[in-house]
Order: structure tokens, then sequence, then C-alpha cells
């Protein structure tokens, strides 16, 4: 899976890059037919305030899924938006099983 990630006047620390690639790593179980060159992940992150707020997005073939998340810390944010897009990927999974039976 190709990925990108976008932060403004935040800086990301190795722990917290090492957390982004585990859970890029469990994303990837959920995706077993798909070609990893036809998916592409892009975080987005910014800190307003005394939050951090940003958005997932997961291009794949049949749909992309977009999520937007706000925490008040940068791991908690980093969770929640994962977290998220996780349930997402559940969801469009499912129905992709689903439609892939009736036709």
């Amino acid at each position: 899976m190709e990925f990108s990630i976008t932060h403004h006047d935040i800086n990301l620390s190795e722990s917290i890059l090492k957390k982004i690639d585990q859970r890029i790593s469990r994303l990837m179980r959920y995706l077993p037919g798909i070609p990893k060159d036809m998916s592409m992940l892009r975080l987005n992150i910014k800190k307003i305030r005394n939050f951090f707020e940003g958005s997932l997005g997961l291009n794949l073939p049949r749909e992309n899924l977009n999520i937007h998340f706000k925490a008040q810390s940068l791991g908690g944010a980093i969770n929640f938006g994962f977290e998220r897009l996780l349930k997402r990927l559940i969801k469009y999974n499912h129905w992709g099983s689903l439609l892939a039976e009736i036709t």
C-alpha cells in the first residue's frame, strides 16, 4: 500500500511513526485480495489550538473511504482515526463480499 503523511506544524517522533506503521500493517490484513499498488492511504494532521485534527483517506478500487477525527493528543488522534477507518473498512469488506455472492 502506498501512503503519504502530511503534517502541519507538528513534529512526528519515531514512536508516532512506528505507531502509524503498525496501524497500516493492521489495515493491510483486511485487504488480502487488493494488489498493493491499487490502494493509497493519505493521513493529514494538524494542530489547532489545543486539539489535533485530521483526516484519513483510503482509496480502494471500488470506493474511497474518508474519515475525519479530532483528539487532544497526537497519539490519541492517530489511534482514533485509524480505529474509525478500520470500522469503515470492515463494513466495506462485508458489503463487498455480499455483492460478490449476489452477482
